[in-house]
């Protein structure tokens, strides 16, 4: 539980601005967020999968533009194969 005590002198905006800025840091309000209402299994599953495309694909397109030679990397047959069983 998050404990915000106000210090001397300090305005109420000032406090509510700390406290949001707390629960924002520990995640508590994305949390909450997610709770609020219900998701079905296959739901969060597409959702995960979701994410790790699109984390492989922003790797990717790093590796692209710093230079280096797509053709070299040994774990492309391997992507391509992810991708193919992800986006069915």
């Amino acid at each position: 539980m998050i404990r915000i005590v106000p210090r001397p002198g300090e305005y109420i905006q000032v406090t509510i601005k700390r406290f949001r800025k707390i629960c924002e840091r520990d995640g508590i309000i994305k949390e909450v967020k997610k709770h609020s209402y219900f998701e079905t299994k296959s739901q969060i599953r597409r959702r995960k999968r979701l994410k790790t495309i699109r984390r492989i694909q922003s790797e990717n397109r790093d590796n692209s533009q710093s230079g280096r030679d797509q053709s070299s990397n040994p774990e492309k047959n391997s992507q391509k194969r992810f991708f193919a069983r992800a986006l069915r």
